[in-house]
């Protein structure tokens, strides 16, 4: 029995997620993989994304300097690398697993539109400080904030569907892959 490319790909990413970022499990980075390009290598979005985890070239040259478009190991390692950061700068979200969420969208969609959303999401609750936790600070109820008019970053909205699908299609994914461990 022929043993697919999605599963000979499992220890290459689980190196590139533990070491780049230890605390996040290895499948989580799968199921971004198959969400992101269907495990196809040498896949391009029509917005000029690239690889494994579909990374926007000026992004992946931001990361480490170079453009790893196709490579498996520099786009997973600069990949996970953005996930981590994006993770990290959301530190007002105290719920790891919610944060999670927010580090999703914002790696597919832009952190400053996450932001906006969470700024919005706070106003509406009546907090006036981050560190004053809430409702706002929950994946399904900041994301609303995503589709409103006022969630807008140099005159631009964002695709808040495409986003919405991204995060449920990861984490579904990744729920799976547990499962199946």
């Amino acid at each position: 029995m022929a043993v697919r490319f999605e599963d000979r790909l499992d220890s290459l990413i689980a190196y590139h997620a533990g070491r780049v970022w230890p605390a996040a499990d290895w499948r989580l980075i799968k199921a971004q993989v198959a969400q992101e390009s269907g495990f196809r290598p040498r896949a391009t979005s029509s917005c000029g994304a690239k690889g494994l985890l579909q990374l926007m070239p000026a992004t992946d040259l931001a990361i480490d300097g170079d453009l790893d478009g196709f490579d498996l190991e520099g786009n997973l390692d600069n990949a996970v690398r953005y996930l981590k950061e994006q993770f990290e700068h959301l530190r007002e979200i105290a719920d790891e697993r919610e944060r999670l969420s927010f580090a999703l969208a914002a790696y597919n969609g832009g952190r400053a539109y996450v932001n906006r959303a969470l700024e919005l999401a706070r106003k509406a609750e009546g907090v006036a400080s981050a560190a004053q936790p809430g409702r706002w600070q929950r994946w399904e109820t900041a994301r609303t904030y995503l589709a409103v008019e006022g969630c807008a970053v140099a005159g631009k909205r964002p695709d808040y569907r495409q986003m919405w699908a991204y995060v449920e299609g990861v984490i579904t994914r990744w729920a799976k892959f547990l499962e199946a461990a």
